[in-house]
């Protein structure tokens, strides 16, 4: 745990295979719920917060996506990650008609409105590097876990 969000290696899912948004949210908010960290209406509000607020982000060399929901499906901060075998399509955050292929997801349950932004500033700290995203899409699970929790968490180490 980090301040008061949970990040543990039951939350890190690398070389997830997933053909649509909702099968790749179905597989990261699953360890969120069998852990207790959110309500049994969390994967809804996540699937239809992203149909409405698109949340890719055209980063290089991987595309990235943060998608989260209402604070009222949240017990317990907490964020999920997954990286996919191959990436699959997300509109762009802010976006009509433009899509990108996010192969890192960050799935956020956060409850307070200040706790997303908090968070939302340090992924995007720390995705603006090329180098720590390469190494997220490519490396083994216990690696990411250290490379996340050593990049997005430094002030807490």
């Amino acid at each position: 745990m980090r301040g008061n969000l949970i990040f543990i290696k039951d939350l890190l899912n690398v070389d997830i295979i997933a053909r649509t948004q909702e099968e790749l949210f179905t597989i990261l908010s699953k360890p969120l719920s069998d852990n207790g960290f959110t309500t049994s209406d969390y994967l809804t509000g996540v699937i239809e917060r992203e149909k409405h607020f698109p949340t890719g982000l055209p980063t290089k060399p991987y595309g990235v996506a943060l998608p989260h929901t209402l604070p009222k499906y949240v017990i317990k901060n907490s964020i999920s990650v997954g990286v996919l075998k191959e990436p699959i399509k997300f509109k762009i955050m802010g976006s009509e008609n433009d899509y990108i292929d996010a192969k890192i997801i960050f799935l956020l349950a956060l409850r307070e409105n200040r706790k997303q932004l908090w968070m939302l500033q340090a992924i995007m700290n720390m995705i603006r590097s090329k180098e720590i995203l390469n190494k997220i899409a490519t490396a083994k699970k216990d690696d990411v876990f250290e490379i996340i929790n050593k990049n997005l968490f430094p002030k807490l180490q």
